[in-house]
């Protein structure tokens, strides 16, 4: 701030106070004018990096598009999947349920003297 001459340092044996610096009009219209001209200087930075930001980011909403829709087909594969699962594993169930009544029934006809 002091560079820019909105405050001086008053040095002192003491300490180092800073104080407000009385600006002049003609200070208030030069540092109005130069804060105009900076603009102006970088206007058309920040208009060309808004510009590429926009084409960066164009392909965005596309790209989000074709994930959801990537996801929602990958869920029902998901969903397809479980419940093959499941129907396998409720078979493997009555396999296992077949198995024990055919050892039973080994069992059963051998104790009748088969």
């Amino acid at each position: 701030m002091e560079e820019e001459g909105l405050i001086g340092i008053e040095y002192s044996s003491q300490q180092d106070v800073p104080r407000r610096k009385k600006l002049t009009k003609h200070d208030v219209e030069k540092k109005a004018h130069d804060y105009e001209t900076e603009e102006r200087g970088l206007r058309p930075e920040v208009d060309t990096t808004l510009k590429q930001l926009e084409k960066d980011t164009a392909g965005f909403e596309d790209i989000k598009r074709a994930y959801n829709a990537l996801k929602a087909d990958i869920g029902d594969q998901i969903d397809q999947v479980k419940e093959e699962l499941r129907q396998m594993k409720h078979y493997e169930t009555l396999k296992q349920s077949i198995d024990q009544d055919i050892i039973q029934q080994k069992v059963d006809y051998e104790k009748d003297g088969g």
